[in-house]
């Protein structure tokens, strides 16, 4: 693992992983008001004095001399995380941690990451903690829209046509539709980049399945077990292309 010098900061601390091996063109600044902040490459840089190795890093400002602090000890996701006089508080503390040949930046009071909300690479963004285990949530946006794709088969293979029967299938489908719309309200606030992708893999989804969806409720239902394999799938090809570029787009952010 290549050395950090003294002083060498990140491109930019993100909950995602970003390479520390040494100094890009932005790199964090407290700025005039005394926000952490990544700005152009001047006399307020902060930095890791402490080494890469150390599990007690503090982030000082070189011209204020004060710490990347998380606001009031804030365990929660979205906290600030603004300059403050530099203490032995576990706040203030942040630990390098591997992810392949990357690192995150963790907070040893939350446990959070340090991102930059939005992924921005603008002059002046300021930086929060949040979850870092964003993988998990991409991963559970994209199994609600894989399940609203099964639904065509489970329409298909109803056992029978009574009420009890629709009411629970179409009860699964508003769910689904329910959920979905959870996740884009959450990646339209939380992850910006991704929004775009999931909203059109949402809209191919749905236009996709829904067809299929009222040819499966013209067939009569299926109560044998020979019947259960359709032979002919139902087609995804939209909705597979949507998909790769939708995990593309997670990938990068991740």
């Amino acid at each position: 693992m290549p050395a950090l010098t003294p002083y060498a900061a990140p491109a930019h601390a993100v909950g995602a992983a970003e390479d520390l091996a040494g100094p890009a063109p932005t790199l964090i600044d407290v700025g005039s008001a005394e926000t952490f902040r990544n700005e152009d490459d001047g006399p307020t840089q902060a930095g890791w004095p402490g080494g890469v190795g150390s599990t007690n890093n503090h982030l000082p400002n070189r011209n204020s001399g004060k710490c990347a602090d998380v606001w009031y000890a804030s365990t929660s996701d979205g906290a600030a995380v603004n300059s403050g006089n530099c203490n032995s508080g576990t706040n203030q503390q942040w630990v390098p941690v591997p992810v392949g040949s990357d690192y995150r930046l963790v907070n040893v009071n939350s446990g959070k990451c340090l991102e930059i909300p939005g992924d921005s690479t603008a002059d002046g963004a300021t930086a929060d903690q949040w979850t870092c285990d964003g993988g998990k949530t991409f991963a559970e946006a994209l199994t609600e829209v894989e399940e609203y794709l099964e639904m065509p088969y489970r329409i298909r293979r109803r056992p029978e046509s009574s009420s009890a029967v629709r009411q629970q299938l179409t009860d699964e489908v508003s769910s689904l539709l329910a959920r979905m719309a959870f996740h884009q309200a959450w990646l339209q606030i939380e992850a910006t980049t991704v929004a775009g992708p999931y909203a059109t893999l949402v809209a191919t989804a749905r236009a996709e399945a829904c067809a299929q969806m009222s040819l499966a409720w013209q067939q009569p239902p299926i109560d044998t077990d020979s019947g259960m394999n359709l032979g002919i799938p139902y087609s995804r090809y939209r909705s597979n292309a949507a998909r790769a570029r939708c995990i593309e787009v997670m990938r990068r952010h991740l």
